[in-house]
């Protein structure tokens, strides 16, 4: 439960009632066609301006230790040092454990000043990089790496600076022809690239009784670029039946697909008996009363299906007109990856703006080293109580759609203001602070069900005033 109490967003009325005003359009790839016009706040440079990107201005650590980073440097997390949700039957049961490894890895981060808040920093992105990210950051890094080796080169003498100059540069080239022949990670179930743009406010909060949330003002764009992960490739190429928890035999939905995509056979019926059927009353009160089981076919899916939502469309027999996840429908084709959180992540990105699915965005942060930080007495209260907590980021998030990548914004702006105020804080000791960015989206029935850490990054000690100006 308290993964919906904390950090709940401030409500902020949207100028429209519906951030797309006309009906999107439907694609099969989302990132890889035409995505509906999104609406743009005042602030953002016009389509026809130029802004930009220095893609990968925050160095990489290699060593992953909080005590041994460098500071303004960043590595992967490890996903697996985070508790996840895990089936049968979450909702009764509560279980968590240690998730998988990630499925995409960070490749870049940058950290810029702006005078308001930006959206949709993908647009300024060169689509060389977001087809595949893991190059283009490699070949950033060999590009530092040169330009390092010949400047401490030209400090030495002529002789031995013109042998270390000759063994500097074949070194980038072969490294940067090593990365260039790798494959390219482009999948067309899951974007190459998934951008996250935290925007951050750095202005003074407004009074906790009669003051009204600004909203937007000068702030920060902490932004990480993700790639597939080798782990993750492996989960999108494996496909066949779904594997999840609903092939527990305690889960309510057991057997629902024994049958592939046969979905109007009896194994719709769940199979809820003996110590099981007791405990799911509000799904299976019937069946516990010794009635029949309530059937799911598909009609009765697309019905329950329909009235949860808005729209009036409809489809034909052979596919739902909508996303559920209790719909067996939704689950039953062989055709794609048998992992649960990728399926689960697929249908996120493809789902209709506003829908309940689009609300189970869901951010992790944890600080590692809280009482080395000299935090006051009510922010490190704060920080304890929610730190490493899951929160849903509902009403402060937008979606955009770009060629071979996917963007989630961040609004921080729009966050609680008991958020907020712990967020400033911390904002004045950043230059202290370890902290793990993880993402997930969340899981609801069986058929989602164990969740897994999409990516997870470690930040170490930034200084804000070393952020870029963000050039418009």
């Amino acid at each position: 439960m308290s993964e919906f109490l904390c950090w709940h967003p401030h409500p902020h009325p949207h100028p429209h009632p519906h951030p797309h005003p006309h009906p999107p359009r439907r694609f099969p790839h989302p990132w890889t066609s035409p995505h509906p016009p999104v609406t743009m706040s005042a602030a953002d440079p016009s389509s026809s301006r130029k802004a930009k990107l220095v893609f990968g201005s925050l160095r990489k650590s290699s060593i992953g230790d909080a005590n041994s980073m460098a500071e303004q440097s960043w590595c992967n997390a490890d996903g697996t040092t985070f508790e996840t949700r895990i089936g049968p039957n979450y909702a009764y049961n509560k279980k968590k454990e240690p998730s998988k490894p990630c499925i995409y890895e960070c490749v870049a981060v940058d950290l810029y000043t702006t005078p308001s808040k930006i959206s949709h920093l993908g647009r300024f992105l060169d689509p060389s990089i977001a087809s595949n990210p893991a190059v283009a950051a490699a070949a950033a890094a060999s590009s530092t790496s040169a330009s390092a080796a010949s400047t401490s080169s030209a400090s030495a003498s002529s002789s031995s600076s013109s042998s270390s100059s000759t063994d500097s540069a074949a070194a980038p080239a072969s490294s940067s022809s090593s990365s260039s022949s790798s494959p390219s990670p482009s999948s067309d179930y899951l974007p190459p690239t998934i951008i996250l743009n935290w925007q951050i406010p750095n202005y003074a909060l407004e009074n906790a009784l009669w003051g009204q949330c600004a909203g937007d003002g000068a702030g920060y764009s902490l932004v990480f670029y993700f790639a597939l992960s080798d782990y993750g490739k492996k989960l999108v190429a494996k496909k066949g039946k779904l594997e999840s928890a609903a092939d527990d035999p305690e889960s309510e939905f057991y057997g629902m697909l024994d049958n592939g995509n046969d979905t109007n056979s009896n194994a719709n019926t769940p199979r809820n008996t003996g110590a099981t059927a007791g405990k799911h009353s509000r799904n299976n009160s019937s069946s516990a009363a010794g009635k029949p089981a309530r059937s799911r076919s598909s009609s009765g899916s697309s019905q329950a299906s329909s009235s949860s939502h808005s729209s009036s469309s409809s489809s034909s027999s052979s596919s739902p007109c909508h996303y559920s996840s209790t719909d067996p429908v939704c689950f039953s084709s062989v055709n794609e990856p048998t992992n649960s959180a990728v399926r689960l992540l697929h249908h996120f990105i493809a789902a209709e703006p506003g829908s309940d699915l689009r609300q189970r965005f869901k951010a992790i942060t944890r600080m590692i080293n809280v009482d080395q930080v000299g935090l006051g007495a009510a922010s490190k209260k704060l920080v304890t109580m929610w730190n490493a907590t899951p929160f849903l980021i509902r009403t402060c998030s937008v979606f955009h759609h770009g060629p071979n990548y996917f963007e989630v914004d961040i609004d921080v702006h729009r966050f609680s203001y008991t958020a907020r105020l712990g967020l400033s804080g911390v904002r004045e000791r950043t230059k202290d602070v370890v902290f793990d960015f993880g993402f997930v989206i969340e899981g609801h029935s069986d058929f989602e069900l164990p969740e897994n850490m999409l990516g997870a990054v470690r930040l170490c000690k930034l200084d804000l005033q070393q952020a870029i100006p963000f050039e418009q």
